[in-house]
């Protein structure tokens, strides 16, 4: 039920920020797409993709606004911290948490850089 209701808030805030109705189907495929297996669901999952929306978010508003940087070269940069972050993290889950790489956390994270950027091209 939790994911349920993840699922909910994360259409919810995206038919806030008012983007295309593809975007939202793209993103709520994805996700009903992967009910049944676990290893693809979670609050774990949730927060992969909302801190790489975020971050990608927030690193093109940096680079943008207080570095004084061109898009092209602020579109790279928010594309860059948020993907390098979540690699970095798989890297330390596997060697120093021996959790283990997870490819789902990646793929949460492309997702979330993925909707980053849609927020930040529909502002512009």
């Amino acid at each position: 039920m939790t994911n349920i209701i993840c699922l909910v808030k994360l259409t919810l805030f995206v038919k806030e920020i008012y983007l295309s109705k593809k975007i939202i189907i793209l993103m709520i495929l994805f996700t009903f797409s992967f009910l049944n297996a676990s290893e693809w669901l979670g609050k774990d999952k949730f927060a992969h993709l909302t801190y790489s929306a975020f971050l990608s978010y927030w690193s093109y508003g940096i680079s943008k606004n207080i570095l004084r940087e061109n898009n092209k070269k602020s579109g790279y940069i928010s594309l860059t911290i948020p993907l390098s972050l979540g690699v970095m993290k798989e890297y330390s889950d596997k060697k120093i948490k021996k959790t283990g790489w997870s490819w789902q956390d990646l793929t949460y994270d492309v997702l979330g850089v993925f909707i980053g950027t849609m927020i930040i091209k529909r502002e512009m």
